[in-house]
């Protein structure tokens, strides 16, 4: 007889089934009893099972709680017939790059994915469900073949799955159980040793069944079993049951094949009014209104007065760090004044990795004591990193960074500030490779030395070993003698009593998982050739070995459960239910993830999926059933708690985007409760906060200085003095700003040479060889430009380079040597263009270009004789008080028509750039406008540039005065020499080196400027960007609207971590992408390339 109780949330089934079994077990009566929950849920099960009243104190001893899983160990390790070991997940996963490996020559599609873990484990998940939902190995091979042959558009991908399962699938045979034949056999010795006859069974918590499970279900049947399925549904067709109908289903068709008995009660029938609905009537009137098709407002009139206000709250926050701030809140609130224990909350999130971060520094400041119920990856624990680090030794040759990295894991030195006196000499004496680290120990050092004689042991076990076995024992060895599991257990006996106690069970267990992983290698692999062996077959090398644990590690997680009950449980909602919480805060309930966005991607797409099911081949889940699991899980959290429902969102992403609330639950919910705009609080309000707009900030968002101290800081002797590039990098991130700038936080810097530090360099020689190019080309013939410019460069680029690493010369890497002959060649390029203009300016007019410097390296508001300083008003009350920029510009140019001078400003970049009006507007990219307005912007600044064409008499054309009412800014412009370093043919060649930036001026210069493409030895190109008048206007003042704008934020005090985009060298780019203090700021920019 198969019996399900059906009934919506919460009314009631869970606690139907748990007094059935309690009084079963207390009857006396004959046949077993058996309770079915998913694994994760059996503790609390068992625990709610006892507590109840008809259990009077007793004990379980004939009646189980248990899992399908370890029901089929119950069987199986009663009457026999398990077949092979059962390989653990990992296992598995070493078997499949095993597979991989051997078949490799014969793979298109999956041709090189044994070297990434991720894949690998997707892969693996697509074989799980082929055998998962095929019973018939031997069927299922035989219809992937056909799949494979049938030509179709997939067919080379579906050749390889063919392959790869027929390879994977014969090692398996050979010596494993797979899951479906543990349970096949398992149901086998059921039967027919009738271990489900006379037996009455009861499933609980499940939302669907596997294809094994649903066996074992068939098996009780057939036994005679009297089986008891609880679902979550309803006789109504409403969207949000639709998967657990077809749940339904599947089970009814499953009765009707083994002739049992089927009926389908309601929990409303046998249990007419739920405890959950008693306390709050407004949550009994939204769960019918939420599932809905058409969603409708709740009449007032059946509402109770301010129950729906006090019981479920809304709350939209800047972004995550802002929920939880209000969340930790709001759970002080319900704990210590209204006598919540901790116990009886739950925070519930989507995405547990968006907040999990956060969690402890929010709750822990809190007070609240939480625990994070999750299974996370092992493949961060320090023991794991430090096995992969001494591998890498071995991999990578002794690379520096691998070396620091392996030394900062704190599991072979323990005093971290010698790990960082260590790391400096590295960085000092720029050490690579063995050979750099044996002279360091020979020198004395005895770290090093010992790091060395620990790479030459692994390198021997490698070289040495005849087998996988050897090279795996070999390998444990030096583990063994490293101390490796004791130092694991003496840092696990120091975590016990901190504030992350499950850092101290992770580590306790680490090492057990660590050992089961090698001896599955040596199970699977053991008596493969390694390197040592003689034949020239496989071989196993220590970046083999690695791919191995990465992957295996890769399919291993664990999880925490603290000993005291009396804390907030944090769930994410894909992987855990919240039980039945008092109240319960859900957060990110925002469009595309509450409910989450259904991707069709991974190593087969729905389309593919689609195709293989057509072939008859049993798979999970598609999409569109996916999708409604998602809103069913919405459903089942919005309605597990009794007293309190608080729900937040987000306004902005980690990438500072604006976000909408979830139509599926905030929109919805204020529709059916009649929430307006203004009812919805802001975090701050949630929080108690006084001031809503500064709670809405994120994290280190909220950090601000006095502005007593910020006066002190910036205008010291009463005057306001800034750079451009402060500016700009205050508008990227004021919190990197102010780290950078005021506190002088600095990474170690590296001995060697990198690209974005040569800027300095490129100064320096164009600066001196463009001064001594202005008083020797007018006399100079030009068959003698190219020599003088090359000897120029040859005469002050050593100088210049050694300014800058006086350390260096001893220690070239062959990537710094051609860094530096780069380099050298662009100088050597770039100042024979100057010359060839500079020379056409003079004895050509109309030639090469007609634009020719005046200045180089001139400052403005450094000097009383150079330009004067760029002024702007902070406010617009007619006081004097002003922000005074001052800077440096690199070169100034200029041109004349006869009638007006055009002056053009030029700037040495280290990599590309360039200038949008967006940029401008947020103040990220100023600096030309600014430069621009330094040299043309004033009448003070024009008499100066005046002075500079008068003093250039080639120019000036014998004019003895030019007045200042004659010069105009003309253009504003990049000189990047990034792609001349990385590429070979800016110094094998001349060529011409184009310019980026906006021209800014009338129709005659602009045409100068456009037809000086085409034209040979040129400096300048257009790219394309030419603002009229109007818009260089209202730039401008767009400028100096920033400017003023930040100089009240930085008075003002506020140096929050608030990162903009802006345009970068490929498109658009977050501030933080390189930052060096994401660390500091807790910031996880999405898309972070972690190698930078």
């Amino acid at each position: 007889m198969l019996r399900i109780i059906a009934g919506r949330a919460k009314s009631g089934k869970s606690e139907i089934c748990s007094r059935e079994f309690a009084e079963f077990v207390t009857s006396g009566r004959d046949g077993g009893a058996y309770f079915i929950v998913p694994e994760q849920y059996a503790v609390e099960a068992e625990h709610r099972i006892l507590s109840l009243d008809a259990m009077q104190g007793r004990s379980l001893f004939e009646a189980e709680v248990l899992s399908f899983k370890r029901l089929i160990h119950r069987i199986l390790s009663r009457f026999g017939g398990g077949g092979g070991n059962v390989l653990s997940r990992s296992g598995r996963a070493m078997l499949l790059i095993s597979s991989l490996s051997a078949i490799s020559g014969e793979l298109e599609w999956f041709k090189d994915i044994r070297e990434k873990p991720s894949m690998v484990l997707s892969l693996l998940k697509l074989i799980d469900e082929f055998e998962t939902y095929n019973s018939d190995r031997a069927d299922l091979e035989r219809k992937l073949a056909e799949l494979a042959a049938s030509g179709n558009a997939g067919s080379p991908k579906y050749k390889d799955l063919a392959r790869i399962y027929r390879e994977f699938s014969r090692r398996m045979s050979e010596a494993y159980t797979s899951v479906g034949d543990a349970c096949d056999n398992a149901c086998l010795a059921a039967y027919e040793h009738g271990f489900f006859r006379g037996a009455t069974i009861w499933i609980d918590e499940f939302t669907g069944f596997t294809d094994p499970e649903l066996r074992l279900i068939e098996c009780m049947l057939r036994s005679g079993a009297e089986v008891t399925v609880s679902l979550c549904t309803s006789r109504d067709t409403e969207p949000v049951f639709k998967a657990i109908d077809r749940t339904l289903d599947r089970l009814r068709e499953l009765a009707i094949n083994v002739k049992a008995g089927f009926r389908v009660d309601t929990a409303e029938e046998l249990l007419p009014r739920a405890e959950h609905f008693r306390r709050v009537r407004t949550f009994e009137l939204l769960e019918q209104y939420f599932t809905k098709c058409k969603t409708a407002a709740i009449p007032e009139a059946e509402l109770a007065a301010g129950e729906a206000a006090r019981c479920v709250r809304l709350v939209k926050a800047r972004d995550n760090y802002s929920e939880l701030k209000a969340a930790a809140a709001q759970i002080r609130k319900l704990h210590d004044e209204e006598g919540f224990p901790y116990g009886s909350i739950v925070v519930a999130v989507r995405n547990i990795g968006d907040y999990s971060a956060y969690a402890g520094p929010v709750f822990t400041k809190a007070g609240i004591p939480f625990y994070v119920d999750d299974m996370h990856s092992v493949t961060s624990d320090p023991v794991v990193l430090t096995l992969i680090g001494l591998l890498d030794l071995v991999i990578y040759d002794m690379a520096r960074e691998d070396v620091a990295a392996l030394l900062k894991n704190g599991m072979l030195i323990d005093d971290r500030s010698r790990v960082d006196v260590l790391d400096n000499i590295m960085l000092a004496k720029n050490m690579r490779g063995p050979r750099a680290f044996q002279r360091a120990g020979n020198d004395g050092n005895a770290e090093f030395s010992a790091l060395y004689a620990i790479f030459k042991r692994i390198e021997a076990v490698f070289t040495g070993a005849a087998t996988v076995a050897e090279a795996v024992d070999g390998f444990r060895g030096v583990l063994s003698d490293l101390e490796l599991e004791s130092r694991a257990n003496r840092l696990a006996d120091l975590l016990k009593d901190s504030p992350a106690p499950e850092k101290a069970e992770e580590l306790s267990r680490i090492w057990n998982m660590i050992v089961e992983l090698f001896e599955q290698i040596k199970i699977l692999l053991g008596t493969e050739a390694a390197h040592g062996a003689a034949t020239n077959n496989a071989r196993l090398t220590a970046a083999q070995l690695k791919a191995y644990i990465e992957t295996g590690f890769a399919g291993l997680e664990m999880g925490f459960i603290p000993q005291d009950r009396n804390t907030v449980r944090v769930i994410g909602t894909g992987r855990s239910r919240p039980g039945a919480p008092r109240a319960l805060l859900l957060l990110g309930a925002n469009e595309g993830v509450m409910p989450a966005n259904i991707s069709s991607g991974g190593i087969v797409r729905d389309s593919e999926r689609d195709v293989i099911i057509g072939a008859g081949i049993g798979l999970a889940d598609d999409s569109l059933i996916r999708a409604y699991k998602e809103l069913f899980m919405v459903y089942s959290v919005l309605f597990a708690p009794s007293e309190r429902l608080y729900i937040s969102y987000a306004i902005k992403n980690s990438e500072g985007d604006e976000i909408e609330p979830s139509a599926a639950v905030v929109k919805k919910l204020e529709k059916i409760l009649s929430i307006s705009d203004a009812a919805v609080y802001t975090a701050g309000e949630a929080a108690g906060s006084s001031d809503a707009v500064t709670e809405l900030t994120a994290g280190n968002a909220r950090f601000y200085i006095d502005a007593e101290l910020a006066e002190e800081v910036f205008r010291p002797d009463g005057e306001l003095l800034l750079s451009i590039s402060q500016i700009e990098s205050y508008n990227k991130c004021p919190l990197a700003y102010f780290l950078d700038s005021k506190l002088r936080v600095r990474e170690r810097e590296e001995c060697e040479l990198e690209i974005g530090a040569l800027g300095s360099i490129v100064h320096s020689v164009l600066e001196k060889c463009g001064i001594e190019l202005s008083k020797t080309v007018p006399s100079m013939a030009a068959d003698r430009l190219e020599p003088f410019s090359a000897e120029l460069v040859d005469k002050y680029f050593d100088g210049a380079v050694n300014a800058q690493y006086a350390d260096l010369n001893e220690s070239y890497s062959p990537k710094d040597r051609l860094i530096v002959d780069r380099l050298k060649g662009f100088c050597r390029n770039v100042v024979l263009a100057i010359a060839r203009q500079q020379h056409g300016v003079i004895n050509s007019p109309g030639g090469a270009s007609n634009y020719g410097p005046i200045a180089f390296e001139y400052t403005f508001g450094m000097s009383a004789d150079n330009l004067p300083a760029v002024e702007v008003k902070l406010y617009d009350d007619g006081t004097d008080e002003a922000v005074k920029l001052n800077g440096k510009i690199d070169r100034l140019d200029a041109f004349t028509d006869g009638t007006r001078y055009y002056i053009n400003v030029v700037d040495y970049k280290s990599s590309k750039k360039n200038i949008n009006g967006t940029d401008v507007r947020n103040g990220i990219n100023i600096q030309l406008l600014v430069y621009l307005k330094a040299a043309t912007g004033t009448k003070a600044a024009r008499e100066v540039i005046a002075l500079l064409i008068r003093d250039n008499s080639e120019l000036a054309r014998g004019i003895a005065e030019i007045p200042e009412s004659d010069i105009q800014p003309a253009a504003g412009l990049y000189l990047v020499y990034d792609d001349a370093i990385k590429s070979e043919s800016s110094t094998s060649k001349q060529e011409p080196y184009a310019m980026t930036g906006v021209l800014v001026t009338a129709d005659v210069n602009a045409a100068d400027m456009l037809n000086s493409k085409e034209k040979a030895n040129v400096i300048y190109a257009s790219n394309d960007d030419l603002w009229d008048e109007d818009t260089f206007t209202a730039l401008s003042e767009s400028t100096d609207e920033a400017v003023k704008t930040t100089a009240h934020n930085m008075l003002a005090g506020r140096f929050g971590a608030v990162p903009r985009s802006y345009a970068g060298k490929y498109g658009p780019e977050r501030s933080c992408i390189y930052c060096a203090f994401s660390g500091i700021c807790g910031i996880e920019p999405a898309g972070r390339d972690k190698e930078k």
